[in-house]
């Protein structure tokens, strides 16, 4: 054998053995495992929490006692079951929890876990909660000063009491219902959907394609609102209602006296009062839609 044939039989068996290499390591990852993970921690003097996370799902509940529980559930490729770990810190008074560091692989990866926490009844400073591609789910919670923020990840927060909300996401859709507290919300490409007995704080919504919805149990007792946009359309239930009769009312088929005495819809951009105007309501979009009304 030449050495030329050589080098080409050394060349083939090293392809084929890197080839079998990375079919055994593939076949390994796709033998998903179950993870269930769970760790108590002591927080009676913790003020402000961090959740810091990258492809997880996050659930922030109320739940009970003083200790705060951490539960980490799902599943996930053998070969990555070290990424479903948690790591605490304290800084001072405030408690970072986050995820491992993804580390380098080849071959197929499968990641689905859902990191619920539970946090002792109580008014934190501020609460924190960071995913990248994850869903945010908070309920019940009370804080000084709220930050929700995926990438593409939804989010949804309920019953939730706060001094300042601040919500952010890419591409996830934003959804708020019986939220107490002055709301910021910005997203690219996501849906923002607030649900409401009524609006009793100032909020604040920014998207660039996305649709924003207020549904409110009746019409607002003290609302200053406000939307721009550059080529969505409004639809604000009870002004429509009040400025625009379907039908003329006198038989003549041209407009009735009533309607031509009402004013005319106000120009996108500027105010709507809705009794004294005491809390605001402003929405910008570029292109999404905006729609307030009945729930």
């Amino acid at each position: 054998m030449t050495m030329k044939n050589w080098i080409r039989t050394a060349l083939v068996l090293l392809i084929l053995g890197i080839a079998g290499g990375l079919f055994s390591f593939r076949l390994d990852d796709w033998r998903a495992s179950s993870v269930s993970k769970e760790e108590m921690v002591q927080a009676s003097d913790v003020r402000q929490i961090r959740i810091l996370m990258t492809g997880e799902n996050i659930r922030v509940v109320k739940g009970q006692g003083d200790h705060m529980k951490l539960r980490m559930e799902g599943r996930a490729s053998k070969h990555f079951l070290d990424d479903a770990l948690l790591q605490t810190r304290r800084e001072g008074d405030t408690l970072v929890v986050a995820g491992t560091e993804k580390k380098f692989g080849i071959g197929f990866r499968f990641i689905s876990l859902t990191l619920t926490v539970e946090l002792p009844a109580k008014q934190w400073d501020a609460l924190t909660v960071n995913t990248d591609s994850g869903d945010i789910e908070l309920t019940d919670i009370e804080a000084g000063a709220l930050t929700v923020q995926s990438d593409s990840g939804d989010a949804l927060i309920a019953g939730v009491k706060a001094g300042q909300l601040q919500v952010k996401t890419d591409s996830g859709d934003i959804r708020l219902d019986g939220v107490d507290g002055n709301t910021v919300m910005e997203t690219d490409s996501g849906d923002v959907e607030v649900t409401a007995k009524d609006l009793l704080y100032d909020t604040t919504v920014k998207t660039d394609s996305g649709d924003v919805k207020v549904s409110l149990a009746d019409k607002p007792s003290s609302l200053q609102l406000q939307f721009r946009t550059d080529s969505g359309d409004r639809e604000v239930e009870w002004l429509e209602k009040r400025e625009r009769p379907t039908e003329p009312t006198d038989g003549s088929g041209s407009r009735s006296s009533l309607e031509s005495s009402l004013p005319p819809l106000p120009p996108l951009g500027e105010v709507i009062l809705f009794g004294s105007g005491h809390h605001k309501l402003w929405v910008e979009t570029d292109s999404g839609d905006f729609e307030l009304g009945h729930k």
